[in-house]
């Protein structure tokens, strides 16, 4: 015959188990996100759209947000078209779009959106050769922003609505 099993050890082996996993879980995930807080980039290697490399500091006055970017990519032209119309939030920050695209695909769509009218916007090509982690290794869109001295203060993968943005933005300069 079979032993009957004590339900109590089993639920207290069970209830140990789960609290070892949760607290471990939340260990990492307070690590990750300690360490993109203390993530600092003080410059970017990019390739204007005449493929000449240019190193862009990040530790500057203004806050920089910088926007891995495909114009294939409908989540990024919907987060572009929100960008552009809502510019004038956005005109007293740095924004570099950043896109993995032949020259001449970025040289239509800078014509397409009219972004030499954007004074603020700028558009950049990277490579393999050029590109830092953690920008050139994620997938488009992704966002990231960066402080006056170069410190990581938001990054998002996926769409990110440009409203809600500038509202975290506006509540990452109060804490």
């Amino acid at each position: 015959m079979h032993k009957p099993v004590n339900k109590k050890a089993l639920f207290l082996i069970l209830s140990v188990f789960s609290g070892i996993i949760i607290l471990l879980s939340a260990g990492i995930a307070g690590k990750v996100i300690n360490l993109n807080r203390t993530s600092i980039l003080k410059s970017l290697t990019v390739l204007n759209l005449n493929d000449n490399t240019v190193n862009i500091p990040l530790n500057q006055r203004d806050t920089t947000i910088i926007i891995v970017f495909n114009f294939e990519c409908e989540f990024c032209n919907l987060e572009l078209n929100e960008l552009i119309s809502n510019y004038e939030l956005f005109k007293n920050f740095r924004i570099f779009l950043l896109s993995v695209q032949p020259v001449d695909d970025l040289a239509r769509a800078s014509e397409k959106y009219k972004l030499d009218q954007y004074p603020g916007i700028h558009l950049f090509r990277m490579s393999e050769e050029t590109a830092e982690d953690p920008v050139f290794s994620v997938p488009t869109p992704s966002l990231f922003v960066y402080d006056p001295g170069g410190r990581l203060i938001v990054s998002r993968k996926g769409y990110a609505a440009p409203l809600k943005m500038i509202r975290d933005l506006r509540h990452e300069k109060n804490k």
